[in-house]
This record gives structure tokens, sequence and C-alpha cells, in this order.
């Protein structure tokens, strides 16, 4: 970070260990607060007293139905953190076809919230609402979908953490599920 303007320089490390400047190279720091490294070290962050909570959110790209987790990890303050989202299935090959967007079909995930401590990571399994009968809708429509290679089934987890001032982040996470 500059002293004289407030502003802090980003950057990526590149193949060899050199530092390559990210796109835009410098970034606004308002009211810094200080560095957090994320648990799986490949990431620092600055925190900031005017943006929302930092938020870390991770799970495996590729899940089963029934078995979806997702793991939260607010990074420089605690939080409480609402997670929800869907799944989409869709019949026809072409996502933008008119036909296609008639056989889409979406199941809503039930909403969990919880509060996160410093430095605490969760990790959650998310239901379904009308669990069973959306797990057998999703199996159904995989089993029905693999002879297509463009077709797949995919849910959508939306995070959203708010902290004690009321400053909020919000991320979105896709995951492809399997039977």
């Amino acid at each position: 970070m500059t002293e004289l303007d407030g502003r802090i320089a980003q950057y990526d490390v590149a193949l060899g260990g050199t530092l390559a400047a990210k796109v835009p190279a410098t970034v606004d720091a308002h009211v810094p607060r200080g560095i957090v490294i994320s648990p799986h070290g490949k990431s620092a962050y600055v925190a900031n007293a005017i943006a929302g909570p930092t938020l870390d959110v991770d799970a495996k790209r590729k899940q089963r139905v029934s078995r979806l987790k997702v793991k939260v990890f607010c990074l420089e303050e605690s939080c409480e953190a609402v997670i929800g989202g869907k799944a989409v299935s869709r019949r026809g090959k072409k996502k933008r076809d008119a036909a296609s967007a008639k056989r889409k079909k979406t199941i809503k995930l039930k909403r969990k919230s919880l509060s996160l401590e410093l430095g605490e990571r969760v990790t959650k399994r998310l239901r379904y609402r009308k669990h069973r009968k959306s797990v057998k809708a999703l199996k159904r429509a995989l089993r029905r979908k693999r002879s297509r290679k463009r077709s797949k089934v995919k849910a959508v987890v939306n995070v959203t953490a708010r902290d004690a001032v009321g400053n909020s982040a919000h991320e979105s996470l896709t995951v492809r599920l399997k039977r």
C-alpha cells in the first residue's frame, strides 16, 4: 500500500515466482484494517472498514445430488452468513432455446443461517425443499441425460455474509451434480 494516495497495488505470482501486476494494477483501500491470508494460503486480502466482510466459499466442483456440501469462512472478522441457492436441470441442448426454457426444472435449496467467529471455517450440508422428492427428480434427470454430453444438472449456491456494522458481501458458486 502506498502512503501517499491510500491505494493498494495487486499482483499475481507468475511462473518462476515473479510478480505480475493485475488489472487494474491498484485499487482504493479506503480505511485499511490489516492483511489476512486465506486458509489455503493462495490469497492475501486487505481488510477494509468500509467494505463488507471478506468471504471465502469453497466446495468440490462435482458433487452427489444427495450430499451437497459447502465450506464457508469469514476471513477478517466474525459474521452472520446465509446460505441458499437452487438446482437447475435443462432438457434442451441450447441454453438460449425458447423450448428449452420451458423444459427447465428449478429446485430451491433450503436456506441456512449460521454465525461464524473470526477464523472459523464451517462445512454445511445443504438440503432441498421437499428433499426426498427433489433428490429423486434430479437423479431421474441425470439418468435421462447420460446420452447427451452437453446437458448438465447443476446447483448454484449463494452465500451472503453480514458483519457487525451491517456491511454485507455476496459470493456465488456453481457445482455440477452427479448421481
